[in-house]
Formats: structure tokens, C-alpha cells, sequence
């Protein structure tokens, strides 16, 4: 399937805390959940930490820009329905947007 420029992606590296990892896992589940609920979604992929690392990527790719800015908006404006996602972040490095060349 080719997506052409119409897409874009969001790519938040999270820093989990620490005895929230287990929660994160479970969250992505319902992150996808929630993802699905918005208008837009083409794809998403949660890359988990390894040997011990609390880094943490998800990567959402969305129909067009003004789809991902509405779920960024709604995550950073805490919407219920990320809420337990949310609550295993200690820091979000950075949340932006690329697009597919």
C-alpha cells in the first residue's frame, strides 16, 4: 500500500517509569483502542524497550497532518481515554509530526 505524502506520522520517545512499565504494556492496548477512536488512523506500532532500557516509541500513521495535530491535541489535553498510557510516562522527550517522502 502506498501512502504517499497524504501521511504522516507522530513518533513520541517516551521515558517510562519505572514500576510503570508493565502498565505501559498494557496501556498500548488501549492506546491502539483510543487511536482507533479518531478519524484518520492507517497504522500504529508501539516499539518496546529492550534489555532494560525505559525508552519507549510509539509510531502512529495517520491520513494527513490536521488527523495527528486532533489526537496530539486531545493526548496533551488529557483525554480520558489515554489516561492510563499517560500515567506511565515520567517524561515525553518530544511529540512531532513527519511526513512520508
Amino acid at each position: 500500500m502506498g501512502y504517499g505524502r497524504e501521511a504522516d506520522f507522530e513518533l513520541p520517545p517516551l521515558t517510562l517509569n519505572t514500576l510503570e512499565l508493565d502498565a505501559l504494556i498494557l496501556g498500548v492496548e488501549m492506546l491502539m483502542a483510543a487511536a482507533k477512536c479518531f478519524p484518520g488512523l492507517i497504522d500504529y506500532h508501539a516499539y518496546a524497550p529492550l534489555g532494560g532500557d525505559r525508552v519507549f516509541v510509539d509510531l502512529a500513521m495517520w491520513e494527513g497532518l490536521e488527523y495527528a495535530q486532533d489526537v496530539a491535541k486531545a493526548f496533551r489535553e488529557g483525554d480520558a481515554r489515554f489516561a492510563e498510557y499517560a500515567h506511565a510516562i515520567e517524561d515525553l522527550t518530544f511529540m512531532s509530526h513527519f511526513a512520508v517522502s
